[in-house]
């Protein structure tokens, strides 16, 4: 018998590893980023390689929810971590043989997107599966504080790896960062993480693929919060992409990486503030609402914002804010789809709210240089605002789009808010077997 205090233990373990993992990716990420501009001293080359990861992730991601529904879920996620690893010894001996190029570095970033995809389905349907409705908050706010501690020391570590043992050490490291991956998945009972009862007899893979969006759809209200964050998304990964640069030339690279730092303190204390309880009480879909809006805001004001110390307060602030719209996102998804779909229904809504992401980031370069640009030099109360060159064009753009995001959210609540009607709750679909007493 395994109680349900036992099972959110289990669960909290297996993200703590888990953590430690995505920390030794990130060295790997960045190592072999700088090692890569060292050699060929290309932004082409990095750039191009970061759009095909990311095209790559989008193309997997259908498949890995079909996986994460037929298989055992712990089994899943000791082979992503053994491909990831196989990929990073293969990266090593390269690079020990001194044939490492573009196209290697291409191929171990690629791949480790795919596993990525991969791991992250099948840990949104761990949780739900191990965690019962009670404790998700604060299982979520832990997720919430190990991301924000690996992007806060994730960077950090990264450089000083590079520098101090090389991209074969940082590469190293990683591997055994998956050692401890391996051993928290090694610590839950086989059962615990098994497949789940299906409520349908399986269908042919490329049928079960385009289920989980065709589930979506068939529910109005989770359709309309799909929607909403796909439109979240487009702005929040305009923002992203333009964050270092505008830091960059408001300011310098110092305020640059204390700026980064603090964002990733502000994921902390949202994950803090979640897994103390102390935001319960209300709507997760009003809070996801919420946090839209006050990004929007944030967003509006970064765009004014040239000053060091204001640009890195700012930076915790959307840290904070962003973090808790996450988590309380997947709760709302993990509380409202049966645990049997969620491999599926969750690798779809992921999918359609990341589609257009790569789109938006090389839309958002003629927006700053051909639009934002152009009207600064034309109309001198903008120049007031926001002044002229990178910093003007970046600020103003962010501005906008903030505004367009916050009108947005009001016609949203205008219309009815997020709300998701209880009919389809976890507790109506497949039964939690792991979450009872056996």
């Amino acid at each position: 018998m395994r109680t349900v205090a036992s099972s959110t233990r289990l669960a909290m373990r297996l993200i703590l590893t888990r953590g430690v993992s995505a920390m030794g990716s990130v060295l790997t990420g960045i190592a072999l980023d700088v090692w890569l501009y060292q050699q060929t001293g290309s932004y082409a080359q990095f750039a191009a390689i970061a759009v095909v990861s990311a095209l790559v992730s989008l193309l997997v991601t259908p498949l890995t929810g079909v996986l994460v529904d037929r298989f055992n879920k712990r089994l899943l996620l000791a082979v992503s971590e053994c491909i990831t690893a196989a990929a990073v010894l293969a990266a090593a001996w390269s690079w020990h043989r001194g044939s490492l190029d573009a196209w290697g570095v291409g191929f171990v970033t690629a791949t480790m997107a795919c596993t990525a995809a991969l791991r992250w389905t099948t840990m949104s349907v761990v949780v739900s599966m191990l965690v019962p409705r009670d404790d998700l908050e604060r299982v979520n706010g832990l997720q919430q504080i190990v991301e924000g501690i690996v992007l806060v020391l994730g960077p950090v570590l990264g450089a000083a790896a590079v520098t101090w043992v090389g991209l074969g050490g940082a590469l190293a490291i990683d591997c055994v960062s998956t050692v401890v991956a391996l051993c928290g998945l090694l610590s839950v009972p086989g059962p615990q993480l098994g497949t789940v009862a299906q409520t349908a007899p399986p269908r042919r893979w490329w049928v079960e693929m385009g289920f989980g969006l065709q589930w979506i759809w068939q529910r109005p209200a989770l359709r309309r919060l799909m929607l909403f964050i796909t439109g979240y998304n487009l702005v929040a990964s305009i923002f992203t992409a333009s964050f270092s640069p505008y830091v960059l030339a408001a300011a310098d690279g110092h305020t640059l990486g204390m700026a980064a730092a603090l964002e990733g303190a502000g994921a902390l204390a949202a994950g803090a503030l979640l897994s103390w309880r102390i935001l319960g009480g209300h709507a997760r879909e009003d809070g996801v609402l919420g946090c839209a809006a006050l990004f929007a805001a944030l967003m509006m004001v970064w765009g004014l914002v040239r000053q060091p110390a204001l640009l890195c307060l700012l930076a915790s602030c959307t840290g904070l804010v962003t973090s808790l719209l996450v988590a309380w996102l997947q709760m709302v998804w993990q509380s409202h789809v049966p645990v049997d779909v969620q491999g599926r229904v969750f690798a779809a809504r992921r999918l359609v709210s990341s589609a257009l992401t790569p789109v938006s980031i090389l839309i958002s370069v003629p927006l700053a240089e051909q639009l934002m640009r152009p009207a600064l030099q034309a109309w001198p109360a903008a120049r007031v605002l926001w002044g002229l060159g990178t910093a003007g064009a970046l600020g103003a753009l962010m501005s906008c789009l903030g505004l367009c995001l916050l009108t947005g959210c009001l016609l949203r609540v205008a219309g009815g808010g997020l709300r998701v009607p209880p009919a389809t709750t976890r507790s109506q679909a497949t039964p939690l077997l792991p979450m009872v007493d056996r």
